[in-house]
């Protein structure tokens, strides 16, 4: 991650207008960090699974907040008791006793190998004080190259349900070939039966889809805030190449196990649009800078575990454009930074705490962290320049 979190950084601060001198300063505050406030809930606001098959190995999480920073994709935290295989490295002080790393301690299909997972301060000392007092919990993130989530009035991932010809189906199952597919799946040769794979696409369609739908209203919301130009055309182009993402991955799908699909209607008037300031920005922290840098190195990473050339040219597409969406997204945060300064400036802090608090993957560490903070103290000196300039 060092070589790319330090490219990109530097991409992104190059596009929020922030000297690299700054994300520099950033980047090398972060990487030794003061001591966080540790949160720890009361014990009726938490959940707790065993893991099945597996000794000293349980899922924490609470009740009624969401998990992760990045809904639309597979994620969960986990604690274990006692050594595990292929851990790694040390966490940090007072919890030495813990691995910096350790593999998810359950199954996971062939194609997910790179599940990432992150030492969490906050849910070990949550499980020390109600459970063990030698629990170690981790944060586990199974990026997914799947764009821009589109969310409802709750904030959950929309996307349509697959159709078969006529008929809609949620059956991951397809047992009958259609030709009719309303032209959604580009035809690709079929070198090879792979179920998993043709799930896997199948899926990642569904939110390449649903992205071109978070996209225009992205669009929308940049309207309604006033936003330049510039920035309204990249959403808008944006969402022209999440149709050809969409349009790959269902004729992937369909390459892997010889069965058409196209996306059924999309449930997109459950998604509101809002012109609020905080939350466009909040928003395009979420789904934008973090969930669109996650599917572009992640579409980088599985490059290397594709199989077939169209597989490979698929994802190397993919994790060109997504990084470019993310581009966008600093690019969007640092304008409304920029524009309504006071009236979003205490939801970015208060973002770029809970980030830190809850650790998050190691692309929100090392890339995200370190920009928003470094675009935060740039606007800050920005602004005292220019109120000593200007009184």
């Amino acid at each position: 991650m060092t070589d790319r979190g330090g490219r990109l950084r530097a991409r992104f601060l190059a596009a929020m207008g922030v000297p690299a001198a700054a994300g520099l300063v950033a980047a090398c505050g972060s990487a030794s960090p003061g001591p966080h406030p540790v949160v720890v809930s009361s014990t009726e606001d938490m959940y707790r699974n065993p893991i099945q098959g597996v000794t000293g190995a349980w899922t924490v999480g609470l009740k009624n907040e969401p998990e992760s920073d990045l809904p639309s994709c597979t994620n969960g935290t986990f604690c274990v008791v006692g050594a595990r295989d292929d851990s790694e490295g040390t966490a940090a002080a007072p919890f030495e006793s813990c691995a910096g790393q350790v593999p998810y301690p359950g199954p996971r299909p062939d194609f997910a190998q790179h599940r990432q997972t992150s030492f969490s301060e906050t849910w070990t000392a949550r499980e020390r004080k109600a459970t063990d007092p030698n629990a170690c919990c981790y944060h586990w993130v199974e990026p997914c190259p799947g764009g821009r989530p589109l969310r409802d009035e709750q904030a959950r991932a929309v996307v349509a349900r697959i159709a078969i010809g006529d008929v809609e189906s949620n059956d991951d199952a397809m047992v009958r070939d259609v030709a009719r597919h309303a032209g959604w799946a580009r035809p690709l040769a079929c070198v090879r039966t792979d179920e998993a794979r043709a799930r896997m696409w199948e899926q990642t369609a569904l939110l390449e889809h649903a992205s071109i739908a978070s996209f225009a209203r992205f669009s929308l919301e940049l309207l309604a805030l006033g936003a330049p130009v510039s920035l309204v055309a990249r959403a808008h182009g944006a969402a022209l190449e999440e149709i050809t993402h969409a349009e790959l991955a269902f004729g992937l799908a369909t390459s892997f196990d010889g069965h058409a699909r196209r996306p059924g209607p999309l449930p997109a008037a459950a998604t509101p649009i809002c012109a609020s300031p905080a939350a466009v920005l909040l928003s395009t922290i979420r789904d934008g800078c973090i969930a669109e840098t996650v599917a572009s190195l992640d579409a980088r990473d599985r490059i290397a575990t594709a199989c077939t050339k169209d597989e490979r040219d698929v994802l190397s597409r993919i994790a060109v454009d997504e990084e470019g969406h993310a581009e966008l997204a600093f690019m969007a945060v640092a304008w409304i930074v920029s524009t309504y300064g006071d009236a979003v400036s205490p939801s970015l802090e208060a973002e770029i705490a809970r980030i830190e608090r809850e650790g998050g993957c190691d692309v929100t560490r090392a890339v995200v962290l370190p920009c928003l903070r470094a675009l935060t103290d740039f606007r800050s000196v920005d602004s005292a320049v220019a109120a000593t300039t200007y009184v």
